[in-house]
């Protein structure tokens, strides 16, 4: 079905909401959405994984790896400075080149970089692994 097609009541020019909001009435719910949720859902648990597994390891990682208070605050923070630095280049990134490929990336980052920091052996190794979560 053609958007363009159909007939506008007034004389005034369609804004691009208005052309999205007839859009999403024309089209309905569909198999777009579903895979929009699931990727979603993939992206907010990888998030959230990100965020909050460093509490998870400070107990072992801090008997094994000897750390102490200070490192266990700079590990903990390392996920979330990572963010901070690459949110303007990563925006400008996405915005030029397209989110499927960010998305791919980042997923698979992700997964490597995990894997990298639970099979850690040293203070180091462990924060820059979680500094490369935070910034993918």
């Amino acid at each position: 079905m053609d958007l363009e097609a159909q007939p506008s009541n007034n004389c005034e020019p369609v804004t691009p909401m208005q052309e999205i909001n007839r859009a999403y009435e024309t089209f309905k719910f569909g198999w777009f959405h579903v895979k929009l949720l699931i990727v979603t859902f993939f992206g907010c648990v990888a998030s959230i994984q990100v965020t909050n597994s460093t509490a998870f390891l400070l107990p072992i990682a801090e008997c094994d790896l000897n750390m102490n208070l200070k490192q266990k605050g700079l590990l903990t923070a390392m996920p979330f400075f990572g963010m901070f630095i690459s949110t303007i280049i990563t925006g400008f990134l996405i915005d030029t080149f397209g989110r499927i490929i960010f998305l791919r990336i980042g997923f698979a980052g992700i997964f490597f970089f995990t894997l990298l920091s639970a099979s850690s052996q040293t203070y180091e190794m462990l924060a820059a692994s979680k500094l490369c979560e935070g910034i993918l």
